[in-house]
């Protein structure tokens, strides 16, 4: 065996060691937010027939990832609810991205591809993502991504090699796209940066290029605008809460990817839910985002000279892969916050790329000594990172652990607060559920399922009246809210009002007939 080979070898178990490692204490954790209704408690991962289901109808689970939800419908079958299992395997997916990472940097002959590799790996940006039962769809859709995009490059920079061989790894990559969007269609944005790519590698792109990407955006439109509908038709992002202006969304669009930047620089202060951004479009001084995110694509571009092309590839591939979540179109979970660690999963991947880069073509000016500090400073920059990640990874041991440390870190949080106040229902310790209603409330008082849940709390103490004007509240905010209607009808027939209720029972049959 090589030299070469050995060091690949090495390179590759130390990866998987660190990685397994930083890791540890998020193997032990257990279901937390949205786990319950993707996969604990929904009846489409118990059956056959929901497994067909996840597949031909949009609409059978929250989004349309049935890739997704096939490898947790398996899972189930294999080996039940047991949380340990969904974890190792989202940290193997995540350490196979890692590996595909590795190996598409040494492909484009990437200085410090090993270190860019290993930053990824064990960021703390990423904990979410794979500590995170519910995002399996980002670890599984990353590691499909970049096998397409790995196979595309194989297939496009061969200029030389054997047809069939291009036509091979062409297919493959087009296969492992389709398999991406299936498994979270965010990644239909990587159809843009291929071109990039190519553009970067050779400085030109042939009518031969433009064809070879046009699969990609065939596929990637019709999967776009099935998410788009599903956002806005069966998840329900419309409505007030996102009634944004187009210089609202700008700025929201430009502090979103200073913001990820950021997090990848400084990973300081991460949080399963920030506090959302007050986004006043008649403040000038808002305008400093966009203007701050512009700024850097022109810095970018004008370095080309000197640089080369390799920053502003990696400028604008960050900007584009995040470009699904930046808020120019509608998002669910923008009605909670504007910016979370999953979303920059790939997008991060071409910053740490260019650091790692940037950092190693530096050493070569200072000769040995200066490549030994370099490895030091790596070894200890990855150490720390995996340090970070271990203690992140640690939030994950329940809801309520996630749900505490949020409200350390984001005491105004009222997302926290709502849904601590759930486990806290749930484990029968209403006082203390009701002082998180009541403050998500003081946060938030336009939060229909909070008056709800409170509401719900009330009753249980036989505080009726209270509690109607709850339920009350609860539907002046969402009238269609069966649910909250339901359970204003119990109440007034608990004041013994039960022509009130009746009538409450007859609008709450007319929106939900079953």
């Amino acid at each position: 065996m090589s030299r070469t080979r050995v060091r690949v070898w090495i390179g590759g178990a130390a990866l998987l060691a660190m990685t397994l490692i930083s890791y540890i204490p998020a193997l032990s954790g257990g279901y937390v937010w949205d786990d319950d209704r993707l996969l604990t408690n929904n009846p489409n991962i118990r059956t056959l027939a929901g497994l067909v289901r996840t597949w031909t109808d949009p609409r059978a689970n929250t989004d349309y990832y049935p890739l997704t939800h096939s490898s947790w419908w398996l899972e189930y079958h294999l080996f039940g609810l047991n949380a340990f299992v969904f974890h190792l395997d989202n940290v193997l997916l995540h350490i196979g991205t890692g590996f595909v990472f590795w190996l598409l940097l040494r492909l484009l002959m990437v200085p410090g591809a090993w270190v860019a590799a290993a930053v990824f790996l064990v960021h703390p940006l990423h904990v979410e993502s794979v500590a995170w039962v519910s995002e399996r769809k980002n670890v599984l859709s990353g590691l499909l991504c970049l096998l397409a995009v790995w196979s595309f490059l194989r297939s496009a920079l061969d200029e030389s090699g054997p047809a069939i061989r291009r036509w091979t790894f062409s297919g493959l990559s087009l296969l492992f796209f389709v398999c991406a969007l299936l498994a979270k269609p965010v990644t239909m944005a990587a159809a843009a940066v291929l071109p990039l790519l190519i553009w970067w590698k050779r400085g030109r792109l042939t009518r031969g290029d433009a064809l070879a990407v046009v699969p990609y955006f065939a596929v990637a439109a019709p999967m776009a605008a099935l998410t788009i509908w599903v956002q806005y038709h069966h998840v329900g992002a419309s409505g007030e809460s996102f009634d944004l202006s187009l210089p609202q969304r700008t700025i929201l669009a430009g502090r979103a990817l200073l913001f990820y930047a950021g997090k990848l620089a400084w990973p300081q202060g991460l949080t399963f839910a920030y506090t959302k951004w007050a986004l006043d479009a008649s403040l000038p001084r808002n305008y400093l985002y966009p203007a701050g995110a512009a700024v850097a694509v022109i810095a970018a571009a004008g370095a080309t000279r000197r640089f080369g092309r390799g920053p502003l590839v990696a400028v604008c591939a960050f900007a584009l892969m995040l470009s699904p979540a930046l808020g120019f179109v509608n998002i669910y979970w923008h009605r909670f916050y504007f910016v979370a660690d999953h979303i920059c999963y790939l997008a991060g991947l071409s910053l740490i790329a260019l650091a790692a880069a940037t950092a190693a073509t530096c050493v070569t000016f200072f000769g040995p000594r200066g490549r030994q500090a370099a490895h030091s400073t790596a070894a200890i920059l990855v150490g720390v990172l995996g340090i970070l990640t271990w203690r992140q990874g640690g939030i994950y041991k329940d809801a309520e652990t996630i749900w505490r440390d949020t409200l350390r870190k984001s005491p105004t949080s009222w997302l926290a607060n709502i849904n601590l106040g759930i486990v806290l229902a749930r484990q029968g310790r209403d006082q203390e559920a009701i002082r998180q209603y009541m403050e998500a409330l003081r946060t938030y008082p336009d939060y229909d399922k909070a008056h709800n849940n409170l509401g719900i709390l009330l009753m249980g103490q036989n505080r009726s009246e209270e509690a109607t004007r709850h339920f009350q509240e609860a539907l002046r905010i969402n009238p269609d809210y069966t649910e909250a209607r339901y359970n204003l009808a119990l109440a007034l027939e608990a004041m013994g009002l039960p022509e009130e209720a009746d009538r409450q029972y007859r609008q709450a049959l007319g929106l939900a007939p079953r």
